[in-house]
């Protein structure tokens, strides 16, 4: 556990009403930078904390109001890790009299495992960033630590999950539909061992839920009514064009399972072995034994899912064929496939190559363009479609501005005011620009940043 250090403690002149009850801190073992005051009171008395801003010391923000109770605990969240959080205790009893702490003022610890981040371009006029909040997953480039991550518009973090450690990855972090807690994946680096799961953590760090998400790779999403569906390997010996022997095949499926769940009550919606009309063959030049997934040639390399509410559908991106397919939620049944060669035809702009992706939306999708056969310098790309014509027009894209192709990772979504941020992974980058190319925000580390989204204003 983190100890919390207090660093002062002012007495106001509130004359016998100050003081009046002792109060205990410490740091959420789940959301680092979330301080939980403790404390008892005489009597049941109603209570909440005034607490400051990242990089102020005014108490401008005030959490909600617990009790009536005697025992206390209230979550001071959205504070800057390696900052300094105000904060004053105020409780209220039956006939109206107010007691409190005093202000006192807590260090919030910066972790040892994680790398600093630099901020290198706000623009404040422009950026949608520079006055919300995102989120994100990283980790360290020696592959021991992994977090998922929020930074505030000026690049603080302000929320932070436990360090996973060397066995477990996180990889993909997303905000809850409740808008109160963070879900993030995790399963082993190497994909030697079964861990998948499926973490929510909520914001105020005082609870969590696991779900057991089977041979869960790349990409979750969270489904209503309590439900998640992930991207999972699925294994077979088959026999592929020029070979007279099976050879050991992984490829991937979709699975559904309450929130929750421990292993039973999992469905497979969908399985490329199964579903997928064609027979497997050699993809592309990626599809080497061992080269992601240990003794296997992987197939498809499904990276990305998306739902899509409006039409109960996912859209499932499989890279090494380059192929987007929607699918149907209900059924697994495959509905259209889009890419060179898929159901769709291309009406202007060029397709993507071994893309990454994370927004879509009825009749349009933006992707991280990877483009690693192509050998162009990677981009972000949206593209509009129409399922009546069955055609698709690429509408929009922004490319590295150092002309650098980047091989894994990497993401782009729109902002509600009309920006895309990008995250250049293999960059330790991520850059907000406007639709005319105009960088107004810009972050770096040395880690690797992965899937991004835009959280609006937390706190």
């Amino acid at each position: 556990m983190w100890w919390i250090w207090t660093i002062a403690c002012l007495q106001p002149d509130r004359g016998p009403a100050s003081g009046d009850f002792e109060v205990e801190t410490t740091l959420s073992e789940v959301a680092l930078t979330t301080v939980l005051v403790r404390f008892e009171t005489p009597s049941p008395t109603t209570a909440h904390v005034r607490y400051s801003e990242p990089g102020t010391s005014e108490l401008t923000r005030t959490t909600e109001t617990t009790g009536p109770s005697i025992h206390h605990t209230v979550a001071l969240t959205g504070n800057a890790a390696g900052g300094v959080v105000s904060w004053e205790a105020v409780a209220t009893d039956e006939r109206d009299h107010t007691t409190t702490s005093g202000v006192q003022a807590t260090l919030v610890p910066w972790p040892s495992t994680l790398t600093p981040l630099d901020l290198d371009i706000r623009d404040e006029e422009r950026s949608e960033l520079a006055t919300g909040h995102l989120l994100f997953s990283q980790y360290d480039r020696q592959r021991d630590h992994s977090f998922a991550t929020i930074v505030n518009g000026h690049g603080a973090v302000v929320w932070l999950s436990a360090d996973t450690g060397d066995d477990v990855k996180i990889n993909r972090a997303r905000l809850g539909r409740d808008g109160q807690s963070v879900l993030f994946s995790q399963y082993h680096w190497e994909l030697r061992k079964d861990l998948g799961e499926i973490v929510r953590v909520s914001l105020d760090g005082t609870t969590t839920t696991t779900t057991r998400a089977t041979e869960q790779h790349h990409d979750f999403v969270e489904l209503p009514d309590h439900e998640l569906a992930w991207l999972s390997y699925v294994y077979d010996d088959v026999v592929l064009p020029g070979d007279d022997d099976p050879l050991p095949l992984a490829t991937d499926a979709v699975r559904t399972a309450p929130e929750g769940t421990e292993g039973a009550g999992t469905r497979k919606l969908f399985d490329m072995l199964e579903d997928w009309p064609e027979s497997p063959g050699w993809s592309c030049d990626h599809m080497e034994l061992g080269k992601f997934v240990p003794n296997r040639y992987e197939w498809t390399h499904s990276n990305s899912i998306a739902y899509i509410d409006e039409e109960h559908a996912f859209l499932v991106l499989a890279r090494y064929i380059d192929q987007l397919v929607k699918i149907d939620a209900n059924t697994g049944e495959i509905l259209w496939r889009m890419g060179p060669g898929g159901d769709f035809e291309l009406l202007s702009g060029t397709w993507f190559d071994h893309p990454h992706f994370s927004d879509a939306w009825p009749g349009g999708v933006l992707m991280y363009d990877n483009r690693n056969h192509s050998e162009r310098a990677s981009r972000a790309v949206e593209y509009h479609y129409d399922e009546d014509a069955m055609t698709v027009e690429q509408v929009w894209s922004h490319t590295e501005p150092g002309h650098r192709m980047t091989t894994f990772l990497g993401d782009a979504s729109r902002l509600p005011g009309g920006n895309v941020v990008i995250t250049w992974s293999a960059l330790g980058t991520i850059q907000e620009v406007t639709r005319d190319g105009e960088v107004v925000f810009e972050l770096h580390t040395k880690n690797v940043p992965g899937r991004s989204a835009w959280v609006g204003g937390l706190w």
